[in-house]
């Protein structure tokens, strides 16, 4: 019962940038069917760690050794158990980290975007007023105030390019 969760933790490790969320669903489901788990052995192993000790109860050998193997597995599932866990906050973490990293890249882009968007749409509006501003008389204008918008998106683009930031 306990493989079938292994495979899909496998599964995520391997592909951890493209993980979507019904497969976060997927997790969550699967870290509460092992934690159940969990909590169903541990009681189950004290009880027979208690019957093997013999202190209770006399048993054949025969017995005694089927009681031994169950405990085994009993202990092999419980690790088992423990480790797919790890695995399972493991995989959150790490898709928590890539999440937030890309949110970030996300935020710092369009805020870059929005200030170099921000200095042509304030010359533009600025020009568009119906008061007298310097050179609105020459019939250069209109080329001058766009070279100006150019150049200031440029300026604007290099410097975020410098800092990495697109």
């Amino acid at each position: 019962a306990l493989a079938k969760f292994f495979y899909p933790i496998t599964y995520l490790l391997k592909g951890v940038d493209y993980i979507q969320s019904e497969d976060i669903t997927n997790l969550t489901m699967n870290e509460e069917n092992l934690n159940q788990y969990l909590s169903s052995l541990l009681p189950l192993k004290k009880v027979l760690e208690s019957i093997t000790s013999r202190r209770y109860a006399l048993l054949h050998e025969k017995d005694q050794d089927l009681l031994e193997n169950l405990l085994n597995a009993s202990i092999q599932s419980e690790d088992l158990c423990s480790t797919n866990l790890r695995s399972i906050r493991s995989l959150r973490d790490s898709y928590q980290i890539i999440f937030t990293n890309q949110l970030n890249k996300t935020i710092r882009l369009l805020t870059a975007l929005t200030i170099i968007l921000s200095f042509p749409t304030m010359i533009a509006s600025l020009y568009g007023m119906n008061v007298q501003l310097p050179i609105s008389h020459s019939p250069y204008a209109f080329l001058f105030i766009l070279f100006f918008i150019l150049i200031a998106a440029l300026t604007t683009y290099y410097i975020f390019q410098r800092k990495r930031w697109l």
